[in-house]
């Protein structure tokens, strides 16, 4: 008997967990920032460093779509520690493409370049400025994710 209700509850336990991976809610968690060091001589609009997140979701909603309401990648951004923008248009990234990928049950690795979210200072060069990011992203159905900060900075060269 003490073994049928062990097993019982051992299912039970395992059915509940499963639940939470996959919420209407995206949930995203900091994988990567490469390369962490740029050079604002670098002019580039398709090269920078590159934010990786792993996201899911249990719709898929997501990506970005020419003339429709599209999802977004928001950025709060840091220098040296201290809070210098805030989540409105200017630091919201358009998400990347995701035509192809299965999107019920999305687990996805996500790639987004950050070179547009760069701070342009009036400091006195040369200088480096230390930035991270809060980031959290949005869905069709305007859910919001959890908010994460990067733990890897961006080391951001003035010559």
């Amino acid at each position: 008997m003490k073994c049928s209700i062990f097993f019982i509850l051992s299912i039970f336990f395992l059915v509940s967990c499963n639940k939470d991976k996959y919420t209407s809610a995206p949930q995203i968690t900091f994988k990567s920032i490469n390369p962490n060091v740029w050079i604002s001589d670098n002019t580039s609009q398709t090269d920078g460093p590159i934010l990786s997140l792993h996201l899911t979701d249990a719709e898929g909603d997501f990506g970005f779509q020419v003339g429709e309401d599209t999802s977004y990648v928001y950025l709060k951004t840091y220098l040296n520690n201290e809070p210098i923008s805030n989540y409105d248009a200017d630091d919201s990234l358009e998400f990347p493409d995701l035509t192809g990928i299965d999107r019920k049950n999305l687990s996805v690795d996500v790639n987004v370049l950050l070179n547009q979210a760069f701070v342009f200072s009036s400091r006195p060069r040369p200088f480096v400025d230390t930035l991270t990011f809060d980031v959290y992203v949005k869905d069709f159905g305007k859910n919001k994710s959890n908010v994460i900060r990067t733990s890897t900075p961006v080391y951001y060269f003035s010559p």
